[in-house]
């Protein structure tokens, strides 16, 4: 029978199992099995090919982030890990999702494009005491000093395998997540007599996801230096347009790259900025230096995924945007997105509600017009972190994890048209509890953290409620409000912001942006 091969260092258990489970379903009469191989056989054939050379190993020192940043100090963190894990029944977590890492130790690093990582493990310990495996020659005095602070050893990156074979350290109950554990340290974990095994979701996951008050006041505060530069942007895209200066796809992203990297605390974008023009927009996930670098012209539908990260958070924001005339369809699609996400923008729900209960309501007015988009309508946010991160979001999709004050997640529905263009309108909120007429129970609401003006020509007014136009209007004085005072000294920009923020109302205003 054939034989299908896998790296086990690179596969998790739960994708592992899906693949036996699939194989011994549906080829069961061909013989296929799963065989784990002692080596990458990708990386044999790669580093033999001489035409392409393979990435290198980042250098770059784990740097600290400063509990000003964080809100919370490591033996803190430590603390209440230990409390959960004696609430579980277990002695240690073997934590592999390095935003899982980085966050409870307050440590940063850039081995990772975009998302501010490192490569390592950690095993931390019911007694608040931790272990984290990664490479020494990244870690700096200062960094190692802050480690032995708080009760952390570090040891080899490689040493993880021996330390969970150990079974010297007597018997031990150890909790791993399988979605995120890679199925080598699951099965050494397994085949130790002395480890009993409990895999559930990460316990560092779920507090992750619930930012601090300073975590919360970085995001509101990146956000707003965030908002600034994209100001910036638009209004130099304006002005190359008027001066017939050429911009693409690619340098124009370049140029949005460099109003990001001006303001305060800027580290790296958070993502390859999706800056995609008509058909283009409709790929979902387009990239442009893999595209045809088309020119965003004054006739172009403009669609911009993009953010960055701070040190004192993440951003992550998309705008859709038209330089000349749109046409009726592209303002009547763009609308209903638009009413789609003012309405999970103000929806209030109970706390015990999960993020597939939610997500009708950014489609609704799509569907009502036979409209839909084929991805979720909402994904968490770390801060200062990765810019996907689990366990909530907003979707179709089932999923069980409810959602909970403090956590961030984006509110993006849209609309694709194959062959012509691509809507998208995203904005980052944050769950907080809410006060309802009776209060008979607690309810949770959404607050924007995303600052950015939503293009009013591709607003067809007459489609929106009285109250959604309040809303937007409401919304737009806020950008107004706070992201002023960051472009006191830039009056052109200030003054497209001023424009850009002009309330609408049901009668025609002649507005152009």
């Amino acid at each position: 029978g054939a034989v299908v091969g896998f790296d086990p260092w690179t596969m998790s258990s739960t994708v592992y199992s899906q693949f036996a489970a699939a194989f011994k379903e549906k080829a069961a009469d061909k013989g296929i099995q799963m065989k784990p191989l002692d080596g990458n056989l990708v990386d044999k054939v790669w580093t033999e090919d001489s035409k392409v050379s393979m990435p290198t190993v980042s250098k770059d020192p784990v740097f600290i982030h400063d509990v000003k940043y964080a809100g919370k100090s490591v033996v803190d963190k430590l603390t209440d890990l230990a409390k959960e894990l004696e609430a579980a029944g277990q002695d240690r977590i073997l934590l592999t999702a390095l935003d899982d890492i980085a966050w409870l130790l307050n440590l940063r690093g850039a081995d990772v494009n975009f998302n501010p990582v490192f490569l390592s493990y950690c095993i931390a310990c019911r007694d608040g005491t931790a272990q984290v495996f990664m490479d020494p020659a990244k870690v700096t005095a200062e960094v190692a000093a802050h480690l032995t602070a708080a009760n952390v050893t570090l040891l080899p990156y490689k040493q993880v395998a021996d330390v969970l074979a150990d079974t010297s350290q007597g018997p031990v109950r150890y909790s791993y997540d399988p979605s995120l554990c890679n199925m080598k340290l699951c099965q050494i974990l397994e085949d130790n007599p002395k480890a009993e095994c409990t895999p559930q979701p990460s316990l560092v996951m779920f507090a992750k996801s619930i930012k601090n008050d300073v975590e919360l006041r970085g995001m509101r505060r990146c956000h707003v230096r965030d908002a600034a530069a994209l100001c910036k942007y638009f209004l130099w895209l304006e002005d190359q347009h008027a001066a017939g200066h050429p911009v693409t796809e690619v340098t124009g992203a370049a140029q949005l790259a460099k109003f990001r990297a001006e303001g305060e605390h800027f580290v790296s974008l958070s993502f390859e900025t999706i800056s995609s023009v008509d058909s283009n927009a409709a790929i979902i996930h387009y990239n442009p230096n893999n595209g045809d670098q088309r020119p965003i012209t004054a006739d172009s539908m403009y669609l911009l995924d993009s953010g960055a990260q701070y040190l004192d958070g993440t951003t992550d924001v998309t705008r859709t945007m038209h330089f000349g005339t749109p046409s009726a369809k592209q303002k009547e699609c763009f609308t209903r997105a638009l009413k789609g996400h003012l309405a999970l923008s103000n929806c209030v729900f109970p706390d015990h509600v999960t993020g597939q209960q939610l997500d009708v309501l950014a489609r609704s007015a799509l569907w009502q017009a036979g409209l839909d988009y084929n991805h979720g309508t909402g994904h968490g946010v770390g801060c200062f972190l990765n810019v996907h991160e689990g366990p909530h979001g907003i979707s179709p999709r089932p999923n069980t994890n409810k959602l909970m004050a403090g956590a961030i997640v984006s509110n993006e529905p849209g609309y694709y048209e194959d062959g012509e263009f691509g809507i998208r309108i995203e904005n980052l909120c944050y769950f907080k509890e809410v006060d309802t007429k009776y209060n008979t129970k607690r309810f949770l609401g959404m607050e924007d953290l995303t600052l950015v003006p939503i293009q009013k020509k591709l607003v067809d007014v007459e489609l929106l409620t009285d109250a959604e136009l309040d809303s937007l209007n409401a919304y737009h004085q806020r950008v107004l409000k706070e992201v002023s005072p960051m472009l006191a000294n830039e009056e052109r920009v200030l003054e497209w912001l001023k424009e850009a923020c002009a309330p609408l109302n049901h009668v025609a205003t002649g507005l152009s942006r």
